[in-house]
């Protein structure tokens, strides 16, 4: 795919970032709601372990480091953008925990 053809599927760069980051952070919703499907959930805190465990293996890959903790709060326009995301992200979350997988 040409560089042009993808743009082409976003208004600008900041929407491809803002598809990039959702897509990443889906990814780590997904990884963490993995490491405690099939934990008691009367085990908060071995849940809470080892969703922390997971979320920060993802954290430390190259890739989603820079997207999600280094680019991610840097490309945000404002305050209100970067709490609609954790609001995304927190929604994401609970989902993925609630669902059986």
């Amino acid at each position: 795919m040409t560089r042009g053809a993808l743009y082409h599927q976003f208004a600008d760069k900041a929407d491809l970032f803002a598809a990039v980051l959702d897509e990443a952070e889906a990814e780590i919703a997904q990884r963490v709601a993995g490491a405690v499907a099939g934990l008691d959930p009367a085990d908060t805190t071995g849940m809470l372990l080892a969703g922390a465990d997971a979320w920060l293996d993802a954290s430390t890959e190259p890739d989603l480091q820079r997207i999600v903790l280094l680019d991610g709060p840097s490309e945000a326009d404002d305050r209100a953008a970067a709490r609609a995301d954790m609001d995304l992200v927190l929604r994401r979350l609970t989902l993925a925990l609630a669902t059986p997988t």
